[in-house]
């Protein structure tokens, strides 16, 4: 597992959105440096924009699906190239073992998406993305990231 740039002693990468599009395609580029073992954490209040933040993900690894919030089903999966597990913690206590919902399992072979992700235990993390809303379509998206992730978030 990377470090994260926290870790590591660096601040996070900041970028800001203006608009869904936007956000999808800065989210695709990480999406497409993703690799099996990837475990990206994403934090922000009720209608940040983190279901939007996945949905570039998954594009950027190459799946099809249509992709929907998990809150009311807590796991979608989004075959492809690569496969796209999609958590949401947020109907969950804080301090959620991602053991006990066999995250271990799946990133042997895929990626984990984890929503809500301060919700779960510390340490599963090889990535964290903060998005806070700032009026209107803007978003501020911090990217908390080492290596590949980390040079994928600054690329034009």
């Amino acid at each position: 597992m990377e470090r994260t740039d926290a870790e590591r002693g660096r601040a996070p990468l900041v970028r800001t959105t203006t608009g869904p599009a936007e956000t999808l395609a800065l989210a695709a580029r990480l999406g497409a440096v993703l690799t099996p073992g990837d475990c990206l954490g994403l934090d922000g209040p009720l209608g940040a924009g983190k279901t939007v933040f996945v949905r570039g993900l998954v594009q950027g690894a190459g799946a099809v699906d249509r992709v929907r919030s998990p809150t009311f089903v807590l796991h979608a999966v989004y075959p492809g190239p690569l496969t796209l597990h999609h958590l949401d913690l947020y109907r969950l206590e804080a301090g959620v073992d991602l053991r006990t919902l066999g995250v271990e399992e799946l990133l042997e072979s895929d990626v984990v998406v984890v929503e809500w992700a301060e919700r779960a235990q510390p340490g599963w993390f090889t990535a964290r993305c903060r998005i806070e809303p700032e009026g209107g379509d803007r978003r501020r998206i911090a990217l908390d990231a080492a290596g590949r992730l980390r040079r994928a978030w600054t690329s034009t």
